[in-house]
């Protein structure tokens, strides 16, 4: 039995701990009521809260990731709208080195077709100097290189490289030793081929015997294939037959075609006699347009053109006393092959008819001692210029039309063995290269102006020009005449995704700009499915990371968000229970009257 007493009243107490507890828990339940959430302070369930915070930070990560990965789509879209300008402006391009491919057109309607073909250049790059986003150029400079943050750390990103498939080679006019090889004696000389048809350069080399050395694609090559005894050095590689297979042409005191076997081995040799001794050089043109290559083989006082009939036999042409040093062009630009020499009086044209017969020789430059001379088209209007050795010099002439020629430039150096007109470095312009010893390269700038400091590759020898890794640009071969070995030079390059000038003034041009024209083609096509790839795989990202959103906000609901049924209940149990306290209080705090009781009389 309990006391009564009147210091402590107990059970008031009690009921106001209870009241207390009431109050109390009905505020956290208005609280979660009135914010959602189950946990609103550390207190509520601290393990939840920092799994909760955690879940809530992956969110809020995974959305800006999303946001990112759209910022990404956009950048590839832009890039994927301007590449296919740049298809369109190739697709006209191609259609345009079509035309001019035509034997029909004149050089002045060629010229037209060259201009737009031109502007067209221009306009491809600037598109691609200027496609921008944010700021950032898509498709040239090094900014091209982009990473997207798709998630966490270095793990968590996505990197892609717009313009990558737009990108090729262009030389910088540097070489590096690639490798030597020995020759078969000390009289060697080479050229390249592809004797094999895999589209790889090989190796001959030519001295008492010939070998052949088939190439890696890559500036080396296998181990040498002796093909017995040759006749001359004097030899060149060239396709007589068009089976995609260069063969072995030979000239000393008769022309000799060893066709390519495709495996390193060569024919027997089909062989044409010719009028005269020891020639000095000899270039292929078809000068009588059958379609067969003929031979112009020139020695230092004499020159003939023999007509060849694609079966490896040439027949005896035209021949021409007191020629000089000769070589082949197209002066006048009516896409007929001309014969251009030069002697101790002046440098000359016998103009092509076309048919195989020739012009008598006009004059193109007057003067003494002339040699070495080199033709080709380094200012871009459809006839060749020419750059001829005199007097210590070579001397650059532009061709000025209707057989005029105007001095451009003069450069200093020793006797050359050869020079010649090309595009060394794949920028589509003509570069001039002076063998004289070493091999001298000035670059050109498409109007007939040439870098007046040559790059120049020590190789002590007669250099020979040759893609040997299929980058574009040409790599140096030199047998060496000190040593007695052959030297690979590679080009060193830097990629650029700009596109070469184009030359459709001339047939010959045209037929040379399709294939570049073809290649860009290549190039944009495999540059759209990379970018395709890459919203593609941006796509699948985004689907990926917004599914993980829609998880991790369920598993935070699953953990941090109240149930309301339940706290709905649990509200009116708790406002009862608080009712039912402050009724107990009441009648607790009455208690204290039972000592009234007692005491009273």
């Amino acid at each position: 039995m309990s006391a009564v007493t009147i210091g402590s009243n107990i059970l008031s107490l009690n009921a106001q701990r209870r009241l207390a507890e009431g109050e109390s828990s009905l505020s956290r339940i208005l609280e979660r009521l009135a914010s959602g959430s189950r946990i609103n302070r550390a207190s509520d369930d601290a393990a939840g809260l920092s799994i909760s915070s955690s879940l809530e930070t992956d969110r809020r990560v995974f959305t800006q990731a999303v946001r990112n990965i759209n910022d990404a789509i956009s950048a590839v879209s832009i890039a994927d709208g301007a590449v296919q300008q740049l298809t369109d402006i190739l697709v006209r391009q191609r259609e345009l080195a079509t035309q001019a491919a035509n034997g029909t057109f004149s050089l002045t309607q060629r010229q037209a077709l060259h201009n737009e073909a031109q502007a067209l250049v221009d306009e491809y790059n600037r598109i691609v100097e200027s496609t921008t986003f944010n700021g950032r150029y898509l498709l040239s400079r090094d900014e091209r290189a982009t990473t997207v943050q798709v998630g966490y750390g270095t793990d968590g990103t996505i990197a892609f490289h717009t313009g990558a498939g737009l990108e090729k080679a262009l030389g910088t006019g540097d070489y590096t030793a690639q490798g030597t090889y020995s020759a078969p004696d000390s009289s060697s000389r080479i050229a390249f081929g592809d004797f094999t048809g895999d589209g790889i350069l090989d190796l001959v080399t030519l001295g008492g015997d010939g070998e052949v050395r088939v190439g890696n694609g890559d500036g080396t090559f296998q181990a040498e294939t002796n093909i017995g005894a040759i006749e001359s050095q004097i030899f060149a590689m060239v396709d007589i037959n068009g089976d995609g297979k260069d063969d072995l042409v030979t000239f000393s005191n008769a022309v000799r075609v060893r066709f390519s076997n495709g495996d390193g081995s060569f024919s027997d040799p089909v062989v044409s006699s010719k009028a005269y001794g020891t020639t000095s050089r000899f270039e292929f043109a078809d000068f009588n347009s059958d379609g067969f290559l003929d031979i112009l083989a020139g020695s230092g006082t004499n020159a003939e053109v023999m007509f060849g009939t694609g079966s490896g036999s040439f027949t005896q042409g035209v021949s021409f006393a007191a020629a000089g040093i000769t070589s082949s062009g197209d002066i006048d630009g009516d896409g007929n092959a001309d014969l251009i020499s030069s002697n101790a009086t002046g440098v000359y044209v016998r103009y092509g008819s076309g048919s195989g017969s020739f012009s008598s020789a006009v004059t193109l430059v007057s003067g003494a001692n002339f040699n070495t001379v080199g033709v080709g088209d380094y200012n871009q209007d459809g006839r060749d210029d020419i750059a001829v050795w005199q007097g210590g010099s070579v001397h650059t002439y532009t061709n000025e039309g209707g057989s005029n020629f105007s001095l451009s430039q003069s450069f200093a150096i020793g006797v050359p063995l050869g020079i010649h007109i090309e595009d060394a470095n794949n920028d589509g312009k003509a570069d001039l290269i002076i063998d004289a010893g070493n091999t001298h390269i000035r670059f050109g700038d498409g109007e007939g102006n040439f870098t007046p400091t040559a790059n120049t590759v020590a190789g002590g020898g007669n250099g020979v020009l040759a893609d040997l890794n299929n980058d574009g640009v040409s790599d140096i071969g030199f047998a060496s005449f000190s040593d007695f070995e052959v030297y690979i030079y590679m080009a060193e390059t830097i990629q650029v995704t700009g596109l070469s000038d184009l030359n459709l003034n001339t047939r010959a041009h045209a037929l040379a700009s399709i294939e570049i024209i073809d290649k860009a083609l290549n190039r944009v096509a495999a540059e759209r499915g990379n970018l395709g790839s890459s919203e593609s795989r941006f796509l699948a990202a985004r689907n990926t990371l917004e599914a993980m959103i829609t998880n991790v906000a369920a598993a935070r609901s699953r953990i941090n968000d109240i149930d309301v049924a339940a706290e709905s209940a649990q509200l009116v149990r708790t406002q009862i229970l608080q009712q039912v306290s402050s009724a107990v209080l009441r009648q607790a705090n009455l208690q204290p009257d039972l000592v009234l009781q007692l005491l009273a009389p």
